[in-house]
């Protein structure tokens, strides 16, 4: 049974989307999906079979949807790191009237879960959903499954998983309920206790208390490979941006895709060693020079031995690290530098013909010893033919 687990993070949800795309295209179907925080509310749309309305509102809503214009004028300015004295006067007046209100008013979000959450084809769905919250007047944590809720409360649990610290509480009869992050930001224990025996986990590492179990061979961590941005910055191109990094950085998790930055198809084994084994020794004998080796050593033993252990520990991968993956970072220096688009699938073949220029920039502001290195990428990169 395959369950998925959506991380809580505010705007940072736009990621899961771009994710449950990928295990769609993939061929997984999950049999449970639970979240906490924005992830319960993204795990409803998606376990009542509204995965593209999901898609659709990230696509759509900013701040100026979801908060009044004083609050998203706030939140846009402290997410956006752009402040000046005015502003913050402003700000100082909106954050002072918020707290008199008793926290940021949440009423357009209770609308558009209201609007957009059917509790009839949730409960009706195959798709089992589960949630997070905390009860602030038990001081417990709740996880609850949608045959857990009592009749008629199931989208103020909801709203009660997504209670920011900050934010208005909606009681929930006499009991006052926090973010589920406070106690567990992604459940994939819930997923785990409900009897999965493969569980997908998709982070987003905001702030949060998360309870993931280590080494589990049975749980799958898909996480961003860059900082999704500010946690209350509600922004249509930006979730644009987000959803299609999910998208890329899931099927790197679940096809294997090759790269750290870049997302390169899986190469035959031995493909780079006998790729470096063809370099002339004559290019490998003026890279020797370069780093002041003994002369008149062998010119591929002061590959393998100095040279390309250098690079692949200026690249931060490890000293021992398969050929392959030291090819595939030579190659991501070169795509990066030349500022080749990321966020597509390529093969070696297609990465290696984009970079293919005489001259390459060099990486400003970086150590003399990083920079030697990109110099003997440049020259052993130049000299090799696919």
């Amino acid at each position: 049974m395959l369950g998925i687990a959506l991380e809580g993070g505010g705007s940072k949800g736009s990621f899961h989307i771009g994710a449950l795309q990928a295990c769609l295209e993939a061929g997984l179907s999950c049999d449970v999906i639970a979240g906490s925080s924005i992830g319960a509310i993204n795990a409803a749309l998606y376990a009542q079979g509204d995965f593209e309305a999901a898609k659709t509102f990230w696509l759509s809503v900013s701040n100026y949807d979801l908060f009044s214009p004083e609050e998203a004028e706030l939140m846009r300015l402290f997410g956006s790191g752009q402040h000046n004295i005015r502003a913050l006067k402003s700000a100082k007046e909106s954050l002072k009237a918020a707290v008199g209100r008793g926290g940021v008013d949440i009423s357009r979000i209770v609308a558009f879960i209201h609007e957009h959450i059917d509790p009839e084809k949730l409960l009706n769905s195959p798709v089992d959903f589960g949630l997070v919250t905390v009860s602030l007047s038990d001081r417990k944590p709740v996880e609850l499954f949608k045959d857990q809720i009592p009749p008629g409360q199931l989208l103020d649990y909801i709203m009660a998983s997504a209670s920011f610290p900050g934010f208005q509480q909606l009681p929930i009869g006499e009991k006052k309920f926090l973010d589920g992050g406070a106690y567990d930001n992604c459940p994939v224990n819930m997923l785990l206790g409900r009897g999965c025996d493969r569980v997908i986990a998709v982070r987003t590492h905001a702030l949060g208390i998360t309870r993931i179990p280590k080494e589990n061979p049975n749980v799958i961590a898909v996480s961003p490979s860059e900082d999704l941005g500010p946690i209350l910055l509600f922004d249509p191109e930006k979730a644009r941006y987000n959803i299609t990094l999910g998208y890329y950085d899931t099927m790197r998790t679940l096809k294997g895709y090759l790269g750290r930055e870049y997302y390169i198809a899986p190469m035959e084994k031995d493909r780079a060693l006998n790729l470096f084994l063809r370099i002339p020794d004559g290019v490998l004998s003026k890279a020797a020079h370069k780093l002041r080796l003994p002369e008149g050593a062998s010119p591929k033993r002061a590959l393998f031995e100095e040279i390309l252990p250098l690079v692949a520990a200026n690249l931060k991968l490890r000293r021992l690290e398969d050929y392959n993956q030291i090819f595939i970072g030579m190659l991501e220096s070169r795509a990066k530098r030349l500022r080749v688009p990321r966020l597509r699938l390529y093969t070696c073949e297609e990465l290696f013909s984009l970079t293919r220029r005489d001259k390459i920039p060099r990486s400003a502001g970086l150590p003399f010893a990083y920079k030697k290195a990109e110099g003997l990428i440049d020259l052993l990169m130049s000299n090799l033919k696919l």
